[in-house]
């Protein structure tokens, strides 16, 4: 592990636009042994708030230069680019009005039903990691009984099996003609559509003013939803929005996307060394997931949050980077957007080559690729050699061309770089070599497919 701290302190050290060394080094001197976590304390000093604080930086420098005044850090993965955001704009005085604003796939999926049908039952019928039955009506917000009527209506039995893609199809067909489900959708989405309006309204959605959110970013999916509730209450305008990555461009209705490190368009292969997971991983918040909004006894709208377990590495991790934004502004007397190429070195390490530490530390944090968070499975979780096999450009291949195309069995990893170097299988290194190939071939298709080569 003091291989990788040195690597990034040396990337570190050549980064001539701003001082990101003396920060780190200071956050170290301050270390206390007996309390802390070392290992995560060091690696967020040295790669995570080197790399959050520079993005940051350019949503900073970009929001001013396209005359944007107010930014909305959207939660989960907003809430520490807002703590720095305010740390920045303090100190090099922004006159950019930084909001936080409470939200999820979840949440902002609910009105769905009421402003577009098919897209709403594309959006809860879509694939993911373990996708049942269940799962699909638990993204429309039906509580147990509403459940088992639909269930019994469809005469569904099996609604915890895992559902194919070829399932979900069906699934979706025969949801899309049952009048239980679709009345039950409908009053989920009248009911959320009335407070999701207030909560826009009252953090000033509807004001006069030029605004633009931020996130994470990857498909576009948030901006759309906040496009389609706007526009179904009148709103209009374009949306703009600033994100880490995206690996596919919402569409043009959706409003404008302003991409840091890769897009579909640009840098698109800086994305085969790089893993949106563990990047929300580097992002985690102190709270649960937005579900709702409800009204308080003052009157104003507040987030309905999901059960957060408390979570030392958490806070801890918050900690560090909110102290390494201080440091940061002591010893950088003017911003420069200009760090990409020490961003890139840190996370082509980070998260394309970890080391055993990285992989066994991040790896095992509890993850879910799924709007509801309802499984959650290690980030670099173990895979057997089948899991494996299945997964190798050979077997890709000879499956591609099947005719009749199985249901898939096998298990893959939200982060398999981080599976290969925690546990042994035999050849790593090819096998690393074979899924850094698959990965880029694929990369290279979609870059084809979007007509950009």
């Amino acid at each position: 592990m003091r291989n990788k701290i040195r690597y990034y302190d040396s990337v570190l050290r050549k980064n001539k636009c701003m001082d990101f060394h003396t920060p780190a080094e200071r956050m170290i001197q301050d270390f206390n042994t007996h309390s802390d976590n070392k290992f995560l304390y060091e690696t967020t000093a040295f790669m995570t708030a080197p790399v959050l604080v520079s993005y940051v930086i350019w949503v900073l420098d970009s929001a001013r230069k396209k005359g944007i005044r107010r930014l909305y850090f959207l939660a989960r993965d907003g809430y520490i680019m807002y703590q720095i955001a305010l740390t920045l704009c303090r100190a090099y005085h922004l006159n950019i009005d930084c909001r936080y604003f409470y939200c999820s796939r979840y949440a902002l999926r609910m009105p769905l039903f009421l402003i577009d049908r098919e897209e709403a039952l594309d959006k809860v019928c879509i694939n993911g990691y373990c996708v049942t039955a269940e799962i699909v009506l638990d993204r429309v917000g039906l509580d147990k009984w509403e459940k088992e009527q639909v269930f019994s209506e469809l005469g569904i039995e099996s609604k915890k099996q895992i559902l194919s893609k070829a399932g979900l199809a069906e699934l979706r067909q025969r949801l899309e003609h049952s009048d239980t489900f679709l009345k039950l959708a409908l009053k989920r989405s009248n009911e959320s559509y009335s407070m999701i309006y207030s909560y826009f309204l009252q953090e000033g959605f509807f004001d006069s003013i030029h605004f633009a959110i931020v996130d994470s970013g990857w498909s576009g999916s948030m901006q759309r939803s906040i496009r389609r509730i706007l526009e179904y209450a009148g709103k209009e305008d374009i949306l703009q929005g600033f994100y880490f990555g995206m690996y596919e461009m919402g569409k043009p209705e959706d409003g404008q996307y302003y991409c840091y490190y890769f897009s579909s368009s640009k840098h698109y292969f800086r994305s085969i060394n790089f893993n949106n997971n563990l990047f929300e991983c580097l992002c985690s918040a102190n709270h649960g997931m937005t579900i709702g909004y409800e009204k308080n006894n003052e009157g104003r709208i507040v987030p309905i949050l999901n059960l957060f377990h408390f979570n030392q590495n958490t806070e801890l991790q918050l900690k560090v980077l909110q102290n390494f934004a201080v440091r940061f502004v002591e010893n950088n007397s003017v911003l420069s957007e200009n760090n990409i190429s020490m961003v890139h070195f840190l996370l082509k390490s980070f998260m394309g080559y970890p080391c055993r530490a990285e992989a066994d530390f991040y790896g095992g944090i509890s993850f879910c690729d799924d709007s509801t968070e309802k499984y959650m499975v290690p980030l670099a979780d173990r895979l057997s050699m089948e899991d494996i096999r299945q997964q190798l450009i050979s077997t890709k291949v000879i499956r591609k061309f099947k005719i009749k195309k199985a249901a898939k069995t096998y298990k893959e990893s939200f982060w398999i770089q981080g599976t290969l170097a925690r546990y042994k299988y035999p050849c790593t290194k090819l096998l690393n070599v074979n899924f850094k190939l698959s990965i880029f071939i694929y990369s290279f298709l979609k870059y084809l497919k979007i007509g950009k080569i």
